[in-house]
């Protein structure tokens, strides 16, 4: 490939990993919808875990899951399976913050938490509902990756390589240290959830996508920096055309319900 067809590969890349992230986000963020769920089995969503899926097992069976999915028993169960997952009433069967796996006491507003906190407050962001839901909750975990990758996808396209080699590693850090460890546990107490017909999938998927998205970040990072000494700014092609896809040129389709806010 030559340079140019590098960079476009990698801006197609990262415009489907935002918006994934950004839909993850709204998954989580409460009951499914008939028009999120319209969003999901959307051919656009389907390109756009398309490429994370050809070497994926779980993300292409997932593929195939929403594909061939009964909207409406989904709809009908996916309000009650939600609350009785997620939220409660009294404990619920899998919980959705990242302090309570890993902490060494069964509470929420961990060491974790404000390490997470100080991760968001770096960035510029804290959490709009600030002191009433951890920072380690799955959906502004997500959220945080969506906005992060938004961002990086912004230096690349305006070849700033050396901005987006250093947004991409600071979204490494962040997987590696906060988000990444907890997932496989979370998986594990989906999965023990009886009567799940949608949440365990998307569980399972988000964990994986992550776990793929580690060895992205990583690529990234490398051909960040090693493109500084190689790349012609001549050369370059400019943003992705808006006539693409909408999951390569709208980067946040999912993201009504912003969980975070930029800090004043």
């Amino acid at each position: 490939m030559t340079v140019n067809e590098d960079l476009r590969e990698l801006e197609e890349l990262l415009a489907a990993r935002t918006y994934l992230y950004a839909a993850f986000h709204n998954v989580f963020c409460g009951p499914m919808t008939a028009e999120l769920l319209d969003r999901w089995i959307s051919s656009a969503t389907l390109d756009a875990l398309e490429p994370f899926a050809a070497e994926n097992p779980a993300l292409s069976a997932f593929r195939r899951f929403l594909e061939e999915l009964d909207v409406e028993r989904v709809l009908e169960g996916a309000p009650s399976e939600y609350v009785r997952m997620f939220v409660g009433p009294g404990v619920p069967e899998s919980p959705c913050w990242g302090a309570l796996y890993m902490g060494g006491e069964p509470c929420l507003f961990q060491e974790e938490t404000l390490a997470v906190r100080r991760c968001y407050q770096q960035a510029g962001w804290q959490t709009a509902r600030f002191h009433r839901i951890d920072e380690t909750h799955v959906a502004l975990e997500a959220q945080f990756m969506a906005f992060e990758s938004a961002q990086a996808l912004k230096a690349l396209e305006e070849h700033h390589l050396e901005d987006f080699a250093r947004a991409m590693r600071n979204q490494l850090q962040f997987l590696q240290k906060h988000l990444a460890p907890w997932l496989p546990r979370f998986v594990e107490t989906a999965h023990l959830t009886k009567g799940g017909v949608l949440y365990p999938w998307m569980v399972h998927a988000f964990a994986e996508f992550v776990d793929n998205d580690r060895v992205f970040c990583g690529e990234a990072i490398a051909y960040g920096e090693e493109g500084l000494s190689r790349v012609v700014d001549s050369a370059l092609p400019g943003p992705l055309a808006p006539d693409l896809p909408l999951w390569k040129s709208c980067r946040l389709p999912f993201s009504d319900d912003n969980w975070l806010a930029a800090i004043e």
